[in-house]
């Protein structure tokens, strides 16, 4: 007894407030908690918010806080500065600063967890500290990661189709931790998918461990949970991240920081092409541009001066990487990864230069002075830019769509694969110095995945073709013919699906489509949702919206519209859509583009709902939560 009452004399007294106090991991950095003032009748976090200007943010009434490891929630009792379940639009600053309260916290409690809410996208901070002091401990490293150097050079641009392996943990991982899912996401880009990237996602254990396979058409560099990893095929790769260092090293008001805190990513793989701090380095090196800094500066430039201006600053930037003192692959990497934004920006200079005058002055330019697309010889600078080694970006699929579809290279009548390409050969060739090399291949491969997306799947004829244009490269017409037949596939799966219908687009001028369209359900309560392939706030919406559809399944006075244009590639439009259950519709870019400027749509996803009569009550740019597509729905019904 005596010895139990002794440590208890000594043990620390939780202070009545905590500044600014210290936690293992979060899902977000929005949140900051300024302080948390404990007494007998309340516990009171001082929250200070950082997010976009004018977008808002939520806290749900459903808040609470429990003690780290326990399963009792405190929920949450009143709020000052910010009305609960109620949208908030930030201010101009993108700051604001509002309190929580909470019943009081037992005595002995000393650290616990901020829950704003169980759904899978709230805000949630684990192992706050109450004491002050206090510190984070951190998980040990697994051996080999602090010390290995890269010792290999970079292998040759090829197309070697194969796979890679990857597996990795996050350290100091809590279930729940992602907001979109508890997956590891990796990105990578095919050629044949003409530049669009492929998703890949590995599920994360309960210990934070993940592992998959990666498929590959080339060596290079692919997104791992936002990291830049080198990949080969036939090669294997570790990736360990630490969650309560990151969450150290990207805390505002963090005061326990340590140095190395900002290292907090460890790699290491049989390729052994890049180190840990290689990683590192190509995860935080900038862009050739940003578009905030870049249209004040060319708003009044011509074509060539824009060219000029565009070379000097990518020459500038080659020069002063040799100077960096980083690795040789890695300067390898960058240097290509700046040729790629170079020439890119290049091939869309008038596009660029109009929208930078409107940018500037808040206006389109009229018809009168809208530039012209320069001539050919305007890409004399691909001779000096273009190599293979600008395989290794993941932007290359999309460079070569680029400059196939450049009205400079793309034979202006159209006509057959080989036709095409022949005249692509023929302008592009003299420009470059060469007409052989990865990217011909590549192009030309391109332009038969092309059909694919129509769809216009190959016939005898097409394949036979396919293997004598790619003798020499039997991986090609391998990845082509597999292609066709997993379009074939998801196509058949598509338009077997008993709760997502495609439909033909009524045959009617651009001006009367989305009329024509939503006659078709006259008498029935219609949710419109504009969306895309590629955008990832609208898949989100589509996964939320599930529990929705089931809640309502059988209500056949309820329809989910959705509409989509050319820029969602038609094979990823027909694997996504038997997920989403509704009325599908692929227009072209041209009735699209129309509904945009008349509609006045900002952006995907945009939602309408209209009445039984046809009479539109709402909309929505961005998804705004499932409550509010609820109350709006049944406002109709």
């Amino acid at each position: 007894m005596l010895c139990l009452c002794s440590i208890y004399a000594c043990s620390e007294k939780r202070p009545a407030v905590v500044e600014r106090p210290v936690f293992d991991v979060r899902n977000s950095g929005t949140l900051e908690i300024d302080k948390i003032e404990m007494s007998d009748s309340s516990t009171i976090f001082y929250i200070d918010a950082f997010f976009h200007p004018n977008q808002w943010i939520r806290i749900s009434g459903e808040t609470y806080i429990k003690e780290s490891g326990s399963a009792e929630k405190l929920l949450i009792t009143k709020s000052e500065g910010i009305n609960l379940d109620e949208e908030f639009y930030m201010p101009a600053s993108g700051e604001t600063s509002f309190r929580l309260f909470f019943p009081p916290l037992p005595p002995g409690i000393v650290k616990v967890d901020f829950i704003e809410s169980d759904c899978p996208d709230c805000f949630k901070t684990w192992g706050i500290r109450l004491l002050s002091g206090d510190k984070i401990k951190i998980d040990p490293i697994p051996s080999g990661f602090l010390t290995g150097k890269a010792s290999k050079p970079l292998p040759p641009p090829s197309f070697p189709y194969g796979t890679a392996t990857l597996s990795g943990k996050y350290l100091g991982y809590i279930e729940g931790y992602f907001m979109d899912g508890d997956k590891v996401t990796v990105s990578l880009s095919e050629i044949l998918n003409s530049g669009n990237s492929s998703q890949l996602e590995f599920p994360i254990a309960a210990d934070g461990s993940f592992s998959g396979e990666i498929p590959l058409d080339r060596p290079q560099l692919v997104s791992v949970a936002g990291n830049q990893i080198f990949m080969s095929s036939g090669e294997s790769h570790e990736l360990y991240i630490d969650l309560k260092k990151r969450n150290r090293t990207d805390g505002r008001y963090r005061t326990d920081k340590e140095p190395g805190d900002s290292l907090y990513i460890y790699t290491r793989s049989s390729g052994n092409h890049l180190s840990t701090r290689d990683v590192e380095t190509l995860k935080n090196a900038g862009k050739l541009y940003d578009y905030e800094t870049l249209f004040p500066k060319i708003a009044d430039m011509n074509c060539n001066e824009f060219k000029e201006y565009l070379l000097g600053e990518a020459w500038t930037k080659l020069e002063e990487l040799k100077q960096a003192g980083y690795s040789d692959n890695v300067c390898a990497l960058l240097e290509q990864n700046i040729k790629t934004d170079a020439i890119g920006l290049l091939l869309n200079t008038t596009r660029l230069l109009n929208g930078a005058y409107s940018y500037k002055n808040k206006k389109a330019r009229d018809d009168a002075n809208q530039l012209k697309n320069p001539d050919i010889e305007y890409y004399s600078f691909l001779k000096e830019m273009v190599n293979d080694k600008l395989a290794y970006c993941q932007q290359y699929p999309a460079l070569l769509s680029l400059l196939r579809d450049n009205v400079a290279f793309s034979r202006p009548e159209g006509g057959t694969v080989s036709e095409k390409f022949a005249y692509f050969k023929e302008k592009i060739s003299p420009l470059l110095g060469t007409d052989e090399g990865l990217l011909f291949d590549a192009v030309h491969a391109q332009l038969f995945a092309a059909q694919l997306q129509k769809p216009a799947l190959f016939t005898d004829a097409d394949k036979e073709l396919i293997r004598k244009t790619f003798a020499a490269q039997p991986a090609i017409t391998d990845a082509l013919i597999a292609a066709n037949d997993r379009t074939q596939a998801i196509i058949a799966s598509a338009k077997e699906s008993k709760s997502s219908v495609i439909r033909e687009t009524p045959k009617v001028s651009e001006d009367k489509v989305f009329n024509a369209i939503l006659a078709g359900y006259k008498g029935k309560v219609v949710l419109v949702d504009f969306w895309a392939t590629w955008c990832g706030p609208c898949i989100r919406a589509h996964k939320l919206l599930k529990q929705l559809k089931t809640e309502w399944e059988g209500k056949e006075d309820i329809v989910y519209l959705y509409l989509t244009g050319e820029t969602s590639p038609i094979t990823d439009w027909y694997k996504m859509i038997p997920d989403i259950h509704g009325e599908h519709y692929r227009v072209s870019d041209k009735q699209f583009n129309y509904w945009y400027k008349t509609f006045d749509i900002q952006g995907v996803p945009t939602y309408f709902v209209y009445n039984r009569e046809g009479k539109q009550t709402f909309r929505s740019t961005g998804f705004p939560g499932v409550d509010k597509v609820k109350e709006e729905i049944e406002k109709n019904l």
